[in-house]
């Protein structure tokens, strides 16, 4: 047991290692950007605020986590075979703004209204213990419910990169068209047990 719970943390940290490699090596400035070793995960998809229409340009850390992150959704994504559209990615508690300049890049807005405000408080009124905070946990639309089938069947998937999944209720939505997925990559979380052993409730 004590060389299976070794053998996990080395590949946490592994994965961990290699999240902060592909941050290294990515061109932040541009928002169509694929993500290194995550071909399928932008710059925009991941650092994007939707409900005030401005970027976050990601702190060192926060660009490992994204980086982390995204390799594991890459995983998902190829052996789902179908396209994964982002609701959201990051949400930080201290918005560094960032606005797109005449040449497409993304640059510092440090006079924008948004500097230094909580983003993931305003706007999803969620605790700042929340797993997007750092770029570790992001939402997925899935208003037929097909992504949410296809991992619960497969959570030997999740397990081995390293991922979690909230239980489809808390995800449903008022109506279906809003249903989406979460998956974070937080260490400690434990699941419902059974066969839903990487699915949380919140």
């Amino acid at each position: 047991m004590c060389m299976r719970r070794i053998c996990f943390l080395t590949f946490i940290i592994s994965l961990m290692a290699v999240g902060t490699i592909f941050a290294q090596g990515m061109d932040w400035s541009n928002p169509r950007a694929q993500i290194t070793g995550a071909p399928s995960f932008t710059v925009h998809e991941a650092t994007y605020l939707p409900s005030w229409g401005i970027y976050h340009i990601p702190t060192q850390a926060e660009r490992s986590e994204i980086g982390n992150l995204a390799y594991s959704l890459q995983q998902v994504r190829n052996a789902y075979g179908k396209p994964m559209v982002i609701e959201c990615w990051i949400r930080p508690t201290s918005v560094n703004p960032g606005k797109i300049d005449s040449s497409g890049r993304i640059v510092s807005d440090p006079n924008s209204q948004y500097k230094g405000r909580n983003y993931n408080r305003e706007i999803a009124r969620s605790s700042d213990g929340s797993e997007h905070v750092s770029g570790s946990a992001v939402d997925i639309k899935d208003p037929n419910k097909t992504l949410t089938d296809f991992l619960i069947a497969n959570q030997k998937l999740l397990a081995d990169n390293g991922l979690w999944m909230e239980n489809e209720v808390s995800t449903a939505g008022r109506v279906p068209a809003n249903r989406w997925v979460h998956l974070d990559k937080k260490t400690s979380r434990g699941g419902e047990g059974g066969a839903r052993y990487r699915i949380f409730k919140p």
